[in-house]
């Protein structure tokens, strides 16, 4: 075979392959995606035990979960407005609790995310769930990658979001909740 037969015949696998993507992606894939889109979430999924058994949160509510402190000046303020979106959002389907990287858990700084965010929150004393790496800075402050955290007590699912936004989490819980029913 010379060179052009060879490169007649490769641009005709190619258009084969492409004609049959195209094939696969109108009338094969439909059927399929709606159990993939149902199977994936935007949260990274672990298995998590957190122990809020003697806690007063309703437990038939996903807890989303914060790590902050009182003098972030970046990371949480951002987290607070995205946890106020996701209240807006999903209204009382949730739980709120936060995780002091400081360790004070200082029931004002509780009061004021409550009263900016619209949920009731409470500190969680377990941090050993956080996936997220905190550092000193020179001046000895701590910081934070600013996760949130999705927490399913009846199935010990947790979901870490690099990148939380109100409205994948909001799509997350419908998935799960719809999983968790069927």
């Amino acid at each position: 075979m010379n060179k052009s037969s060879n490169l007649s015949l490769k641009s005709a696998l190619i258009l084969l392959l492409l004609v049959l993507a195209a094939f696969l992606s109108l009338f094969l894939m439909p059927s399929v995606l709606p159990n993939l889109s149902n199977t994936f979430t935007y949260g990274f999924a672990s298995e998590a035990k957190l122990n809020i058994a003697n806690t007063d949160y309703d437990h038939g509510k996903p807890l989303l979960i914060v790590a902050a402190f009182e003098a972030c000046a970046y990371t949480c303020p951002a987290n607070m407005q995205t946890i106020k979106e996701i209240k807006q959002k999903t209204g009382d389907a949730l739980n709120l609790g936060v995780i002091d990287i400081t360790g004070e858990q200082s029931q004002e700084y509780a009061r004021k995310i409550s009263e900016f965010t619209g949920f009731d929150a409470k500190f969680i004393p377990d941090n050993k769930l956080l996936k997220e790496h905190i550092q000193r800075s020179s001046e000895g402050a701590p910081e934070h990658a600013g996760n949130l955290y999705l927490y399913f007590a009846s199935s010990n699912r947790l979901l870490t979001y690099t990148v939380p936004s109100a409205e994948s989490i909001d799509q997350d819980i419908k998935k799960i909740k719809e999983r968790e029913n069927s």
